[in-house]
């Protein structure tokens, strides 16, 4: 109860202040509009800047085009490799090898539940 009775009291304090009537020595802690400040100097500094700044960039875009003519032309002079398979003899089966092996016949892993076990081998 007593701390509602601090905040109302604290609350009426400020509203009663803010209503006060400014005194001459308090006007000059209040925030006014002035025209903006101009320094020709720095004005002189960002056109010199800017005028760097077109100057990089033009000479940017002419080493960029430089270099992606010279990519363009070093693609047109790369070669390929490859490799020739028109005579190479492909086997027509597994009786086409010599070396024939013993071995069970192929079972679906999905029926043996060991699909596990290939995929960690």
């Amino acid at each position: 109860m007593q701390s509602r009775i601090v905040a109302v009291l604290a609350i009426t304090v400020t509203l009663v202040a803010l209503a006060v009537p400014c005194t001459a020595d308090q006007k000059k802690d209040r925030l006014t509009y002035v025209e903006k400040t101009k320094y020709p100097v720095i004005e002189e500094m960002e056109e010199n800047n800017e005028a760097l700044r077109e100057a990089a960039e033009a000479k940017s875009a002419e080493i960029l085009a430089r270099v992606k003519e010279e990519a363009d032309a070093g693609e047109d002079a790369k070669l390929e490799l490859r490799f020739d398979t028109s005579n190479i003899v492909r086997p027509t089966g597994p009786e086409a090898f010599e070396a024939q092996s013993w071995h069970f016949p192929p079972t679906p892993q999905y029926l043996t539940g060991t699909c596990w076990s290939f995929s960690s081998t």
